[in-house]
């Protein structure tokens, strides 16, 4: 092995003392949902298995020199989250050419050119460069005369790079394999082994630092990256030296989470040498349980000692995080500086927790990592030259607030994913989004292992009214409205639902405390005799005696719990102009627009529907006063011979008086068979230059961006795609007057095919007219075999 050992740096997360870290708070229910279970050594040598004498157990390694020949892997999986060669080195992995036809080499024992099943991970060590080399599903295919792989990840062992959020290796969990097995040298050397050691349970939940990926989404399971500790008070004294070496690593290191698997089972090297003493190990090992050990709080990293390099009591780490510079402590980066203008001093801010350099704010009141439920939040910075030093503010359910800070590079998006934020789990929240310059913020949240999703995009401020047209609490229907209050005092709400007729409007009355968010049911709400046993249909009005931001959430439980769901922010204020650049009908689609009209008289509504071929003539709809009508776009006929029965279609909405307006769109097909739903707030504006933050595109994952044209003139327009770690991606695409237009990503961008991406849209340079636009984005995935199981849809920003 290279060394000095152990592997990687001694305050690498696997090298880390956790001895004397706090206890989770769920400690004991993870413990109990593993069960009263014996702790497993998976490790030896043969498996003594006469029908495959190659078979082994634990898990082999191999060291090379720096001069082995580098040999090219084909991902036949997770390409995308895989390394394909060391940084500053030729891609390719060291393997050795026996590996293909002699066993040992990789796990389960059987060579590299065998089709067997399991996880058969290949491990090198490259012990002259201190490189690490881990593949997973290794086989080498003799008819295409290439080694593959599913996935594979390289380490620099003198380093403590993470993977990047999102991302696996050779590990489920997104780790290195090999710092986390319990090595024959380690056991019966002389020396502590001074590592945690690497562990399996049977099912998973996320993901919390030091891990980087997900593989389940389990209620009640640890999540990937979870550390469990054996018990301070475990008697080792009865145990002869090798065996109390291994179990002080438990309580010293602990046992790292890093894939699923059986539960308890700690993984070891494949040795002959283990041979002789298995017997005892595994007699001691068993005699183990679950319940002699504890979870760590989960995503527990030492607390680092700040520097203060300019000596102005600002930590050298915070002021990097937010732009400021830290070797100066005078003026705007000094103690008593205010770079952002708002009165308080960068002391007064880090004390408070807020950005000292923030300018721009967006503002998102629905988030949830609770059950089945995950949130991830996109970020993108459209600037070509200025990174952008953003910090997340997650305002929780219990008013408890986390921060995060990151920095977005010039023409980049940034993915901020809340599985990876340890004290958000089983919680719902609100987010704060500061930035020092303009940020799109869009926020995409699934459920289910992405059976389902919904969406929306960062506001720019908070109100003390609030207007949402759509609405439902009828049978297997459940309706959420989101509130968040990002301000210092208690909000006083009032919510006023405007049923449909006959039903009369029905108020209801909540409080929030401060910098939290408030989750109000409506179907318990608005329950009672004014209210039918079936439900409602409604749209509502929200009014705080303080600014607060409010969202609606409403899901479909037929057949399936939370089978359909889609989400959108309310409107600050009624409006007379509405705009929608989504829409689609037809066999699959079913589109709607939702009027609500909480004025006294009847208002009169002009929609005109912009097609791809141009505009349609106007549509007249009358909205009662204090209620709500509900238009299916696909049964319009706005002239003869206008059929609205199947076509690509945006809206534009002129009333006599301030009204709201939503779309809605279920699919497949009609009520009977709907499996999910999008919706959207229309937009009041239009723009020349938007941003979308969130975009994904690969297997099972679409993202369409749309671009209604509402002007007399048609345009060029310009679509830079902002990639993650990537430089920008430009094209340029007409759009006709009066038109509905989709960005073509995998015909523009064949580039960003398994990669996440925002979009920043503007006019073409030299184009004839700067047409006043409105952006939306769409999100589809597929899941269990369904395809668009899931759907998401949100306007985008308005770029200054």
């Amino acid at each position: 092995m290279p060394q000095p050992l152990p592997l990687f740096p001694a305050d690498n997360w696997w090298n880390v003392d956790v001895s004397q870290a706090p206890l989770d708070g769920n400690s004991a229910a993870f413990i109990a949902w593993i069960g009263n279970t014996r702790v497993h050594p998976d490790w030896g040598a043969s498996a003594g298995d006469p029908g495959d004498p190659t078979a082994t157990y634990g898990m082999p390694y191999v060291s090379v020199p720096g001069s082995q020949p580098l040999v090219p892997v084909t991902w036949v999986a997770y390409g995308d989250e895989s390394d394909d060669g060391a940084p500053g080195r030729p891609p390719g992995y060291p393997i050795p050419p026996e590996a293909k036809t002699t066993a040992s080499y990789v796990e389960g024992g059987q060579p590299g050119n065998v089709a067997a099943s399991g996880d058969r991970h290949l491990l090198m060590v490259d012990r002259d460069n201190r490189l690490l080399y881990e593949l997973y599903r290794a086989h080498w295919n003799g008819a295409q005369n290439r080694w593959e792989a599913e996935s594979g990840a390289i380490f620099d062992l003198s380093r403590n790079d993470r993977r990047p959020d999102g991302w696996t290796s050779a590990d489920a969990a997104g780790l290195a394999i090999m710092p986390g097995l319990a090595r024959y040298d380690e056991v019966f050397g002389t020396a502590p082994i001074r590592h945690a050691l690497r562990v399996t349970v049977r099912a998973t939940n996320g993901y919390v630092w030091p891990a980087s990926h997900r593989a389940g989404s389990t209620n009640g399971a640890l999540p990937m990256g979870a550390r469990l500790r054996l018990k301070a008070s475990k008697d080792l004294s009865i145990y002869p030296a090798h065996l109390q070496r291994l179990f002080q690593a438990m309580k010293t290191y602990g046992l790292i989470v890093a894939d699923n698997g059986s539960d308890m089972y700690v993984t070891g090297t494949n040795d002959p040498r283990w041979t002789p003493h298995m017997d005892d190990i595994v007699s001691a090992v068993h005699g183990l349980r679950s319940t002699d050990f504890e979870v760590v709080q989960l995503g527990w990293q030492p607390a680092p000692t700040p520097t203060d390099g300019d000596n102005d009591g600002l930590p050298d780490d915070w002021e990097r995080d937010y732009g400021l510079d830290p070797t100066s402590g005078s003026g705007n980066n000094g103690a008593s500086g205010d770079p952002d203008g708002d009165g308080h001093s960068n002391a007064d801010e880090r004390a408070a927790g807020t950005h000292p350099r923030g300018t721009a704010t967006r503002l998102l009141a629905e988030g949830l990592r609770q059950g089945a439920f995950l949130t991830r939040i996109a970020l993108a910075n459209p600037s070509p030259t200025q990174t952008a030093y953003t910090q997340l503010r997650f305002e929780r359910d219990d008013a408890v607030v986390v921060r995060v800070a990151k920095q977005v590079p010039a023409s980049q998006r940034v993915t901020v994913d809340t599985a990876t934020i340890p004290d958000l789990l089983g919680h719902a929240f609100a987010t704060v989004v500061e930035s020092d310059g303009f940020v799109a913020v869009d926020r995409l949240v699934q459920w289910e292992g992405g059976r389902g999703s919904h969406a929306e995009h960062g506001l720019p401020a908070s109100s003390t009214s609030w207007y949402f047209a759509e609405g439902a609490t009828y049978p297997g229907f459940s309706l959420f409205y989101l509130l968040q209050n990002p301000g210092d005092t208690p909000a006083h709400v009032t919510m006023t639902y405007l049923r449909e007729p006959p039903l009369a409007p029905l108020v209801r009355l909540h409080e929030v405390p401060p910098h939290s968010r408030l989750t109000v049911w409506v179907n318990v709400d608005e329950a009672g005799p004014a209210t039918p046993v079936t439900g409602a249909a409604s749209s509502a009005t929200i009014v705080a005696d303080v600014p607060i931001v409010a969202e609606r959430a409403m899901y479909r439980s037929v057949p399936a719990a939370f089978e359909a769901g889609h989400a959108s922010a309310g409107a600050p204020a009624l409006r007379s102009s509405w705009y929608f650049a989504e829409g689609h009908t037809g066999p699959l689609f079913e589109q709607y627009l939702l009027l609500g009209n909480p004025g006294p008289t009847p208002v009169p509504v002009r929609v005109t529907y912009l097609l791809p071929t141009g505009p349609t003539p106007p549509v007249t709809h009358v909205v009662a006063p204090q209620s709500r009508l509900t238009v299916l776009v696909n049964t319009e006929v706005p002239a003869p011979g206008v059929s609205l029965a199947a076509t690509d279609v945006s809206m534009v909405l002129d009333a006599d008086a301030p009204i709201v307006a939503e779309r809605a769109m279920w699919w497949p097909g009609s009520s009977a068979t709907w499996r999910e739903a999008h919706v959207s707030l229309g937009t009041e504006q239009t723009c020349a230059r938007w941003a979308v933050a969130e975009g994904e595109w690969r297997s099972g994952v679409d993202t369409y961006v749309l671009v209604a044209n509402t002007g007399l003139s048609a345009s060029r327009l310009r679509a830079t795609l902002l990639r993650e770690g990537a430089a920008p991606l430009v094209a340029e695409v007409p759009i006709a007057a009066g038109a509905r237009q989709n960005i073509d990503i995998p015909g523009l961008f064949p580039e960003a095919w398994g990669t996440r991406f925002g979009m920043l849209i503007e006019p073409a340079p030299g184009a004839s007219a700067v047409a006043p636009l409105v952006v939306e984005w769409a999100h589809y995935s597929d899941a269990s075999g369904i395809r668009w199981s899931a759907g998401a849809a949100a306007l985008g920003t308005c770029v200054p």
